[in-house]
């Protein structure tokens, strides 16, 4: 006797060609973390996470989104490891889940021109050392959170929804990946009504799997902050 029905077979039919509405903001909340075991090649630090896309009436839907982060951090159970360039993707995602503890970069205002840090004016020639403090208090974050993976369970934010592209095969992935993070949304954005997270046809809103420069910062990392003592993004000395 089969363990399936043909109401299974009928609803993964349906389902084949649907897709997370690529580009749509959501609202997304950690139900799981997990440290993931380092493995070859180059064994960097790395937890899954799964997180749930919250409903127009703030509870957890049965719509899921797995990610993988990547640590800029060195391992040290192993000789000569060297810490993967991905401060700019992890950096952003930390600022929109904990605001207080991980602040973000100094931005201009657009309506009064000002610089701003931590909500307040600040003088444009100390933009550098605010970018500095800023992103040693986010490294000294992540090195905790790698150690303590429960530190992402029920944390919110808002991210849009991308599929990755294979830079050598050209091939986007069925599966969508998570960006843009913010911890609130901004003037004029909307979340996504839930009748409208999935839609059928090709995949579009690629991204590209590595950000480009912004403001002359390296991978979202101030120069000034990156060629500091600390935090260390290199190979272990």
């Amino acid at each position: 006797m089969a363990r399936y029905s043909q109401d299974t077979i009928k609803k993964a039919l349906e389902r084949r060609n649907q897709k997370l509405t690529a580009g749509m903001i959501v609202k997304i909340r950690c139900i799981a973390a997990a440290t993931k075991t380092p493995k070859e090649p180059n064994y960097n630090l790395s937890h899954e996470l799964a997180w749930a896309l919250v409903k127009d009436n703030g509870e957890t839907s049965n719509v899921k989104v797995r990610q993988w982060v990547t640590f800029p951090l060195i391992n040290e159970e192993v000789k000569d490891h060297a810490a993967p360039d991905t401060a700019g993707m992890v950096i952003p995602q930390v600022q929109a889940l904990w605001p207080e503890e991980c602040p973000l970069y100094p931005r201009r205002d657009p309506k009064t021109k000002e610089m701003m840090y931590k909500g307040e004016a600040i003088e444009p020639s100390s933009e550098e050392d605010a970018a500095s403090e800023a992103a040693d208090a986010c490294m000294e974050f992540i090195d905790a959170l790698e150690r303590d993976p429960s530190k992402w369970e029920g944390r919110e934010a808002y991210a849009k929804i991308y599929y990755q592209k294979d830079k050598q095969t050209q091939i986007v992935s069925d599966f969508p990946s998570l960006g843009n993070w913010q911890a609130e949304l901004r003037e004029g954005q909307t979340t996504q009504p839930e009748d409208k997270w999935f839609s059928s046809g090709p995949v579009g809103g690629v991204k590209p799997s590595t950000p480009a420069p912004v403001n002359g910062k390296k991978n979202g990392i101030p120069a000034k902050a990156a060629a500091k003592g600390k935090p260390t993004f290199g190979k272990k000395k």
